[in-house]
């Protein structure tokens, strides 16, 4: 008799395949892929509330299922400067994660969204066993920092 496969939330099988698509998580087998769903977590956001705010610890990845957020930053006498726009499919929040530091800009929605947000911890477990993602993580921090840095020189 063959045992069939584990059956899968239909939340997190959605989030299983979001997740699946980024490069991040790519060519990891469904075991894994469903461990980091299962820990994963899905939030609503209003136009306006924030996935999180400047000065907050950082808890994890975040990925854009749906809707737009915008980032901004918030100098100490309550300025803000709109740093960009996230929509779905992007992935934010990874700057403070690798640096174990706390935000330095808040993302907040501008319309009706929904985040993912997956947990240091399940992070950690990928890449305990898959050094090389932390890389790509890296990799794609940097590629974002300098892309800011190019548009500011830019003017734009």
């Amino acid at each position: 008799m063959v045992a069939s496969p584990p059956q899968v939330e239909p939340a997190a099988a959605a989030h299983r395949d979001a997740l699946a698509a980024l490069p991040l998580f790519e060519g990891l087998d469904a075991a894994e892929l469903n461990e980091v769903a299962a820990a994963a977590r899905s939030r609503t956001l209003a136009p306006g509330r924030c996935a999180y705010r400047r000065g907050e610890e950082a808890e994890g990845l975040y990925l854009v299922l749906a809707g737009r957020l915008e980032v901004v930053r918030i100098d100490d006498g309550g300025g803000e400067r709109r740093l960009g726009e996230l929509s779905p499919g992007d992935v934010f929040g990874e700057g403070a994660l690798l640096e174990a530091r706390s935000h330095t800009a808040e993302v907040r929605a501008a319309e009706p969204s929904e985040v993912l947000a997956v947990p240091r911890a399940a992070l950690d477990r990928v890449f305990a066993r898959h050094p090389a993602r932390r890389l790509r993580l890296r990799t794609l921090s940097v590629t974002r920092r300098l892309a800011k840095v190019s548009a500011a020189l830019r003017g734009g």
